[in-house]
């Protein structure tokens, strides 16, 4: 499922996340619950492609190595 998506069904039935940008909500909720919503997608890329940094920001991985 696409992360705009998953964020709209949150909100839906969480407003008090309505203020969230929709991919810092997914974010936060896939990170939080990692085997529930290993299903979301961001842009195009499956969350078990995400990988978290020590600071619990996010970042994808090289593609094709380092140049």
């Amino acid at each position: 499922m696409n992360y705009n998506e998953f964020a709209e069904k949150i909100k839906n039935k969480y407003p008090q996340y309505n203020d969230l940008d929709n991919k810092e909500l997914a974010q936060k909720m896939v990170a939080k619950y990692p085997q529930e919503y290993s299903d979301v997608t961001f842009d195009n890329i499956p969350i078990q492609n995400i990988q978290m940094t020590e600071d619990a920001s996010f970042q994808q991985p090289l593609q094709g190595g380092v140049k």
